[in-house]
Parts: structure tokens; C-alpha cells; sequence
């Protein structure tokens, strides 16, 4: 079906493969990027992923893209270096999606000569939309990624997995109408073909058990059981994902349990009244907190909702260092979960979950099919806090890595530096602070005022930034001269002391220089008198942001972006990169961030 799509001059430019969880839309992704890769018509891939920091969301879309055809397509690497020219490529990841389409995908792929004579279709395979943690996004991405249609020197499609999400649905509405997209619905269109494969699939895995297992008994399964399994397998929906775990369940190759005494457990806990989700999930958690005293169980639970919230994949070593469970008790249960998680013979390998269709059954709705399972997101995600910020008050330290530079970001640091002096249940500790951005009701996307700094009582004479761009210094009519945080605005110091001009050291952020002297940050003390200030000359540097000559626009790049009312107009102003602040005759210091 998709390699006609692909091979069809006429079809629409964008497929899209949707269906619920466990129907096997993975599989029949990895299956059809193995086809096309094996003609060598597979140019590039993205594999969203929830929760694995540049999996899950849209900031490396579309410079993994870029690379990738830059591997697959002969020249396109160079026309990318043109179009990139001398603009640094970190710089061009941090810039919106228009524009990394545009420096990344457009201008390369135009630019080319043609390459395929016949034209033959290359194709690009995105999976898992619905794991990207930006839905938001995705709307401008889809409509993007349709623009590679109109490219003349090489024909593109693009191939989308997803569940049906209300939000996807939503993104792919418009494209839909335009006929821009064709739509395969797997549960619907291959129903029945699904619950045959599926039948098939647990005739041959049982036979492999009874021969691998010795089992003497014949049938084995019985039909009556066989024809259960199909049933609950495939009803409401035909779901691969319910064959694996069963078969996960039944057979352990690490762990050896009786497969008879197993398939019995498993029919016995299935209920007609459950769902799908509770029938697969039921047995397998009730094998591993059976007998488990209450203190047990609320550790187990605690374990498996860390599990499943944390940001980033972690070992049962960091896993039980962080919640402070003993790693005996953890080695003990662990192995029952092998149906569920993909569990690394090396202790400090990360544990993954196998299917994303076991966090929705822990973090479901309370009821009579889940309930003492349930995961409460609200509570873990508390519990989590105090027990990161707990281990961040033992564990963080005064110069922790031993670089002797205080002011040294972590990104100058080498990362197996960092991974020596910080252990993985500390640094994922240190993820709390990405909290700030997820607390409910807080904005995802901000407008250019960012913030307003409130502090001063009389009119700002003068903004300046650190030379690492992290600390904003800011002097008022009011006699005192105060720091903040340029990354939250936070407050940091104040010194008394009336001057009209500020600059920091070009050397170091931890010198500030004032009409009354050098003042080192460190210590709060005067290091040099006021000569210093003006004997320092500063080298100009072109910034993207500025001011137009009547102060009444913010411009970028010569264009007027922003219209400053009367009550925002600078009394002083300064810039660093595409961060901008304004020190107003109120008092105020106002941030603003460049469009990107």
C-alpha cells in the first residue's frame, strides 16, 4: 500500500498511518523503512519519543533531516554548507521551524541538480507524532514538510505515524481537505487481515513454548483457549501489542515460570468487563505484588510511577538511589516486570518501557479495573520534587566537578568530567529545575516581553549584560544598581551607589564597572577605583536586535518589530544577541526577546 503510494507520480505528498495503541504501527514502520532502505529510496527518519531529551519535540526535526539526506543525496551536502553559509549551526537549531526549514530543507533541496532521471520517489518516514510533547507545533510542521512537493529536482514523500489523537487529528484537518495527505486507518482498513496475523502469531509462539518448555500436554493450549486468547486479543481491536505481552507473560527465557500455571493466571485475571489495557497489565502486576506487605507495595508503585514520569530513561541504580529504596529489594522484583520493560543486564543501563501503552494503563482513570495500580501523576510528580531537591541538598556541593571555574557553563564542561563527579540519580535530580516550565497554567510560548523586573523606585540610567549573557546589571536615578538572573529575572544583588554608565569586564562576569569604581561580584567589594570604567574600552559588536533613531521601535535585522508605547520608552537600553533590555524612567527594567 505504501510503496504504491510512493511509486504513484500523482499521489498526494503526505501519508498518514494512524491507529490506537498496540495495533502495530511501529512495526509496520520499522517493516517498510527495512523496504525502502534495501532500494535505497529511504533519504531520512525522526522517531519522536516522550520524555528522551532531543526525541521529544520538534527542535531536531528538521537538522536531523539535514543530516540524514546530506548522507543519502550526492551534493546536497554542499548546497546545505551554501545555503548555511557562515551562520553557525547551533545558531540556526535555536531558530524557528520557518526558518530551519528554509536554511535546513528548501534552499539545499532547490538548489540541486536533478538527480533521478525517472524520478523515482525517495521517501522520508517521521513515527510517533503523538510522542512529540509540542502538538502545537506540529500544524506548521505538517504544513512545511507538504511545501517538499513543489521541490523539481527530487520527489519526496513523507510517511507520518500516530495514534488518533484529537490534536493530530486537528493538525492533519486542513491538509486533509486540500487532498494533500492520504489517510490509512490500520484498525479499520485491515481489521480482519490484523486478527488473522494475530491468530497466526499465538498458534506459532505457543508451539515454540511447548517444545521449548517440554509440555506434555496435547493440545496445549486447547482450542477453547486458543480461540480466547485470539478473542481478547483482537476484541474491541486487534492489538499486536496484547499477543507480545501475553507471550512475554507465558514465556520468560531468563526467568523460567510453569507456562501452563502462567496461561491459567492470565485467562483467570481477564474479566469480560475490562478493557484491553487491564487484561494485559492485570495479570502481570498482580504476579508482582503478590504477597507484598503494604510498605512493599507502596514502594513497588512509587518505583513504577518514577518510571514512567521521569524526563529521561533512568537504571535501577539511579532509580533507587533517587527514591532511596534498597537495590536488593528492587533486584528482587524487577525481573517480573520483563513482559513490560525492557530491562538491561547491566545495572546501570536505563530501563525502557516496551510499549507507551503500559504508562497510559498506570496513569489511567481510577477505577475498578486499574485502581490499586493507578499511578497519581499529581502525587508522583510532588513526591519527585522532594526527593530531587532532597538529594540535591546532599549530594550538590561548591564546585562539584573540580574545574576550579566558577564561572564555567556546564556545556564548556567535558561531559565524562561531568559524569565522573555526577552521578545519574544526582543529575536527574538536577532535571527538577525543568519543572518551572511544566507547572500547570504557565505559558509554553511567550510574546516578545518576557518579563518585568520590578525594584527599582526611580528612572533606569543604564542595562548591561555579563559577557556569558547570564546576568543583567541595571543602575537607577534611585542610587542603587541591582542583578538579576537573565534566564528567569530573578534578583541576585543590589550595591548602593548612583552612576550613569555600567559595563561588565569583556573578561570576566564577575567584574562590574561603574561610574564609582570595579566591583567584584564575588565579594561585593570595590577593586578599583572609577578610573577603571573609562580607561576600559569595549569592541562594538553587531547585535540582530536594536533601536530605531526615535526609540519608538524595536528593530531586527532593520525591520520595525515592536512598537514601544509611551511608558515602555528607554531611559537606557542594552543587547546581547537576540535579547534585548530596556530600563524605563518608571523604574522598570523590561526584558524582550528576539523573534527567531
Amino acid at each position: 500500500f505504501t510503496h504504491h503510494w510512493a511509486n504513484d507520480s500523482s499521489a498526494e505528498p503526505l501519508f498518514w498511518l494512524s491507529g490506537p495503541a498496540g495495533t502495530g504501527k511501529s512495526t509496520i514502520t520499522r517493516t517498510v523503512a527495512d523496504s525502502f532502505a534495501g532500494e535505497k529510496r529511504l533519504v531520512a527518519g525522526y522517531f519522536f519519543k516522550r520524555g528522551e531529551q532531543g526525541r521529544n519535540d520538534t527542535a531536531r526535526l528538521f537538522p536531523t533531516l539535514a543530516m540524514q539526506l546530506a548522507g543519502a543525496i550526492p551534493s546536497f551536502k554542499c548546497h546545505l554548507r551554501k545555503s548555511l553559509y557562515d551562520t553557525d549551526r547551533d545558531a540556526v537549531e535555536k531558530k524557528g521551524l520557518e526558518v530551519q526549514f528554509e536554511k535546513l530543507l528548501w534552499v539545499p533541496l532547490k538548489d540541486l541538480p536533478s538527480i533521478e532521471a525517472n524520478h523515482v520517489s525517495k521517501v522520508i518516514i517521521v513515527d510517533a507524532l503523538d510522542e512529540c510533547e509540542r502538538p502545537d507545533h506540529l500544524p506548521r510542521v505538517l504544513v512545511l514538510l507538504s511545501k517538499l512537493n513543489n521541490i523539481a529536482t527530487v520527489r519526496l514523500r513523507v510517511l507520518f505515524t500516530s495514534r488518533s489523537d484529537p490534536k493530530i487529528v486537528d493538525a492533519f484537518g486542513p491538509l486533509l481537505r486540500k487532498k494533500t495527505v492520504r489517510s490509512l486507518e490500520l484498525h479499520r482498513q485491515f481489521s480482519e487481515d490484523t486478527k488473522t496475523d494475530i491468530q497466526t502469531f499465538l498458534k506459532t509462539r505457543f508451539a515454540d513454548i511447548k517444545t521449548k518448555r517440554r509440555v506434555q500436554e496435547d493440545p496445549w493450549p486447547t482450542a477453547k483457549d486458543l480461540d480466547s486468547l485470539v478473542q481478547l486479543a483482537t476484541s474491541p481491536e486487534p492489538l499486536f501489542i496484547y499477543a507480545a505481552t501475553l507471550y512475554r507473560f507465558v514465556y520468560d527465557e531468563q526467568h523460567p515460570r510453569n507456562p501452563k500455571n502462567q496461561l491459567k493466571l492470565w485467562l483467570k485475571q481477564c474479566k469480560d468487563h475490562q478493557s484491553q489495557l487491564h487484561q494485559m497489565y492485570d495479570p502481570i502486576l498482580s504476579q508482582v505484588f503478590l504477597g507484598s506487605e503494604e510498605a512493599d507495595s507502596n514502594q513497588q508503585l512509587q518505583f513504577l510511577g518514577a518510571l514512567v514520569l521521569v524526563a529521561t530513561p533512568l537504571s535501577s541504580v539511579a532509580l533507587a538511589a533517587l527514591l532511596g529504596i534498597d537495590m536488593d529489594d528492587v533486584n528482587w522484583w524487577l525481573p517480573e516486570l520483563h513482559a513490560v520493560l525492557d530491562i538491561p543486564a547491566e545495572p546501570n543501563g536505563p530501563i525502557r518501557l516496551l510499549h507507551k501503552s503500559f504508562s497510559d494503563f498506570l496513569l489511567g482513570p481510577y477505577d475498578s479495573g486499574v485502581g490499586k495500580y493507578r499511578v497519581n501523576r499529581v502525587e508522583t510528580h510532588a513526591m519527585l520534587v522532594t526527593k530531587c531537591i532532597k538529594h540535591m541538598k546532599a549530594g550538590l556541593k561548591r564546585d562539584i566537578c573540580k574545574v576550579q571555574k566558577l564561572d564555567m557553563s556546564r556545556d564548556n564542561i567535558d561531559q565524562e568530567v561531568i559524569k565522573t563527579h555526577i552521578p545519574a540519580d544526582l543529575d536527574a535530580a538536577l532535571a527538577v529545575k525543568e519543572l518551572l516550565s511544566t507547572f500547570q497554567g504557565a505559558k509554553y510560548d511567550w510574546d516578545a516581553h518576557r518579563q518585568t523586573l520590578e525594584g527599582h523606585s526611580d528612572a533606569v540610567s543604564a542595562v548591561a549584560f555579563s559577557p556569558d549573557g547570564q546576568v543583567i546589571a541595571s543602575a537607577s536615578d534611585d542610587g542603587t544598581v541591582r542583578l538579576w538572573d537573565a534566564a528567569t529575572g530573578a534578583h541576585r544583588q543590589t550595591f548602593e551607589g548612583h552612576t550613569r554608565s555600567l559595563a561588565f569586564n569583556p573578561l570576566s562576569s564577575t567584574q562590574l564597572l561603574t561610574d564609582f569604581g570595579a566591583v567584584d561580584l564575588l565579594t561585593d567589594s570595590l577593586i578599583s577605583g572609577p578610573r577603571s570604567l573609562t580607561e576600559m574600552v569595549l569592541s562594538p559588536t553587531i547585535y540582530s536586535l536594536g533601536l530605531n533613531p526615535d526609540e519608538t521601535w524595536i528593530i531586527q535585522e532593520n525591520e520595525r518589530v515592536i512598537w514601544l508605547p509611551n511608558e515602555y520608552r528607554p531611559t537606557a537600553s542594552a543587547v546581547r544577541g537576540s535579547l534585548m533590555c530596556i530600563g524605563c524612567s518608571s523604574g522598570r527594567v523590561i526584558r524582550i526577546i528576539g523573534v527567531l
